[in-house]
């Protein structure tokens, strides 16, 4: 029991440190989205995740006009939704089937939108030979396990058992966390700890 506490503590500290130092968002939103999810078993879909980034991407950014990346290249999902916005037409709310049609996007644009970028990088992005940046279709953390081909990712049993055990707590965090990285990147708006909290 002394071994698994210390386990946990040891995993939520590191959860807390890849937190720090992001030039987007992704992560703040990934993790966000799966402690909203709450979930029961190890297997999440990239359908439930995506749901939940909509949700969050559509509230801060259409909704309260929040920057959520560094210089001038807005997210991917942001981008999705611009195209998705600019088809159909932008609405102050999102329709079920404007958020289906969303996801859906989201999803479809795995091999070179939020998910590519973020899974691989979820603990630190590793490099090639030449120094770039890597982006593998498969791939295992401490964290989870994914992949883009099956639309998937596995929460390690030590995960799923710190999210079911100190769900407030990562979330407190992961809030915490985004809410500081926002306030760099709005310094004009005061209200972002209370946009957050919402969730």
């Amino acid at each position: 029991m002394i071994d698994k506490d210390i386990y946990t503590i040891e995993l939520i500290e590191k959860y807390e440190k890849l937190l720090l130092r992001n030039n987007n968002s992704y992560k703040y939103v990934l993790g966000l989205s799966i402690l909203m999810i709450k979930p029961k078993s190890r297997i999440i879909k990239f359908e439930e995740i995506a749901d939940k980034v909509v949700d969050i991407y559509f509230r801060n950014i259409f909704k309260y006009n929040l920057i959520e990346h560094n210089k001038n290249q807005p997210t991917k999902v942001q981008q999705d939704m611009k195209i998705y916005f600019d088809t159909y037409g932008y609405k102050n709310y999102l329709t079920n089937l404007d958020k289906e049609n969303i996801i859906k996007l989201i999803v479809q644009n795995k091999n070179n939108g939020f998910f590519k970028y973020v899974l691989p990088c979820f603990t630190g992005a590793k490099k090639n030979d030449k120094g770039q940046y890597i982006y593998p279709a498969i791939g295992e953390n401490e964290f989870f396990y994914y992949d883009l081909n099956k639309e998937v990712m596995v929460l390690s049993d030590e995960f799923l058992y710190i999210i079911n055990q100190n769900q407030s707590k990562l979330k407190a965090i992961t809030i915490k966390k985004y809410t500081e990285y926002l306030e760099k990147r709005n310094p004009n708006n005061k209200n972002i700890s209370e946009i957050l909290n919402y969730y």
